[in-house]
């Protein structure tokens, strides 16, 4: 950022930023599900449990699209949030420990996860029709604890954002904590 000014700086600033937009719209494409909600279908609103409803609401088809534009916008701001927060949070990683991290840890969990899709969809192209029904029983249920843990998470952020925040008084170096432990510092001793 030193070597240019002004106007190439904003530049590659604004170039920065699109790339962390486009990346988050891609992640909560491929992997948070794009559009789609859990219940949310093409008619309106529908909770089943093992193929039998319990609620229903029906939606125009307006609705439904703002609904999903609503979707994935949130879910890409949720994870323009991320990046924004890590980059902020965490110090710069060297080179040499990204790519130790990607070969020792992250290979062998991506081949792990292969293997184990592979084994699930062999399993259940085999199952029979008891074991679709409680594939979907379960399905329901996921999709019902990934709601309300949704709603539980937003309710939460919402009210930690909303809290005052509370001053705590810290000692922080030694000659300040030593003087806290024997009760503060008089005002007269400190004046010449």
């Amino acid at each position: 950022h030193t070597e240019y000014s002004s106007f190439r700086f904003a530049l590659f600033f604004m170039a920065e930023y699109a790339n962390m937009i486009v990346a988050a719209s891609v992640t909560a494409t491929l992997f948070f599900g794009g559009y789609h909600l859990p219940f949310l279908d093409p008619d309106g609103v529908r909770i089943t449990l093992g193929g039998a409803p319990l609620f229903e609401l029906k939606l125009t088809h307006l609705a439904v699209s703002a609904i999903h534009v609503a979707a994935f916008f949130g879910k890409t701001v949720l994870m323009v949030w991320l990046q924004v927060f890590i980059r902020w949070t965490l110090p710069r990683f060297r080179y040499d420990q990204l790519m130790r991290l990607g070969w020792t840890k992250l290979l062998p969990l991506a081949l792990a996860n292969i293997v184990l899709t592979g084994m699930a969809v062999l399993a259940l192209t085999s199952g029979g029709a008891t074991l679709t029904r409680l594939l979907d029983t379960a399905a329901d249920l996921t999709q019902a604890l990934v709601a309300v843990g949704g709603l539980v998470a937003a309710v939460a952020l919402v009210t930690g954002l909303l809290e005052p925040p509370r001053k705590k008084r810290i000692a922080v170096s030694t000659a300040a904590r030593q003087a806290l432990e024997q009760g503060g510092i008089r005002p007269g001793e400190m004046q010449a």
